[in-house]
Order: C-alpha cells, then structure tokens, then sequence
C-alpha cells in the first residue's frame, strides 16, 4: 500500500479529535436545529483515488432534485441504512454502487470517521474511508445523481476555497462556512466530514 494510504489509514484509526475537527466547518446555527428523539442510521463513503496526475482526489455528487431536505445538494455518495445491509459500512459500500456505479471491497476500507448527526432529517450519518488503487470509471445513477465531481484533496485544502456565507432571518445572522470548489459549495454535514478527514490528511502527510 503506498505510504501516504498507509499513514491516513494509522491516523484514522488512532482519530481522537474528530468531532473537534468537524466544528470547522460548522454552520453557526447548526445546535439549535430540533433533532427528533431517535435519529435514522444513514452511512457515506469518502472514496479516495490517485488522478491521472498522481493527486490524491475523491468523489463528490450532486444530487438530483426531488422533494426532500438535500434536494440538489453536494454530497458523498451514501444514504440510509437498510435492513439487508449487515452493517452501517455495508451501507455505505452498497449506496456507492447504487449511486455511481463503483463497488468497494471490505479490504479497501481504511476506516471509520467520527459519526455526525444531520438535525434537518433527523439522521447520524457514519462516514467510512476508502482506497482503491486505479482511476475508477463511474455509471452515475440519475436518478438519485445529477452530477459526479472528483475533486483533489489539496483543493480542499486551498485556503482560497474556504468561503463563509451569510444568511439573516429573523434578525438572526447564521455563519456557513463552505468549500468553494468547481463553483460548486459544499457545506454543512459534507464539508464537516471533509474538515475532518483532511485534517487527518495534514497529520499523515
């Protein structure tokens, strides 16, 4: 396994400052949103790949626009946990491919990030990190997936990426720090599990 992999897959596993890592990329608002009293178990994967151009990239979707609190949003490829899933990784291994056409394999896994509770619709989502070793090719699932991008690491971590918004209602301002990134943002629970990985990254590098 190429050394860099090796060293993200260590400092995943010895994370101890995930959820402090996230709170980067928090929306100011984001503890006074209600969250219902039992939350939906719901998984994503941060698929990790070298380019053509040997840089460390990942997949990011937009999703497709229906009726419901992502609608159009950027997103890792992931969704809810079901019933033929054994667990919250095969959740994520099995969205992936229902979604972009790309199957993971258990031993590509690296790890597990902090779970992250989404209070909008009420779900914890656990996101999973994985490598596998080639430049994968997708078949984008359209209707749940608009649009696939495949942003590099290091365009995440561009500090002239790094944008804040400000939304005001009802004489209250919220702060949304977001990732500016192919004139895409990604933001919210997106960017607080991308916050978190790639501090793991900077520690691995």
């Amino acid at each position: 396994m190429n050394i860099i992999i090796e060293n993200i897959k260590n400092e995943i596993n010895n994370n101890l400052y995930g959820s402090n890592f996230q709170k980067l990329m928090m929306p100011s608002n984001r503890n006074s949103l209600l969250i219902g009293n039992k939350m939906q178990d719901s998984a994503v994967m941060v698929l990790l790949f070298f380019n053509n151009n040997n840089e460390l990239a990942t997949c990011i979707i937009k999703r497709s626009i229906y009726n419901g609190n992502h609608s159009g949003q950027m997103a890792l490829p992931g969704g809810k946990y079901e019933f033929v899933d054994k667990n919250l990784l095969n959740t994520a291994i099995r969205e992936t491919y229902e979604e972009v056409g790309l199957q993971i394999n258990d031993y590509e896994v690296l790890g597990q990030l902090t779970p992250l509770m989404i209070p909008i619709s009420n779900i914890l989502v656990s996101p999973f990190v994985s490598f596998i070793d080639y430049e994968p090719k997708f078949n984008i699932n359209y209707n749940e997936v608009q649009q696939i991008y495949l942003p590099t690491i290091s365009s995440f971590l561009n500090t002239n990426n790094l944008k804040i918004k400000i939304e005001e209602k009802n004489n209250t301002k919220t702060y949304i720090p977001y990732y500016n990134i192919e004139n895409e943002s990604i933001w919210g629970a997106t960017a607080m599990i991308m916050s978190e990985f790639c501090e793991l990254y900077k520690l691995a590098i």
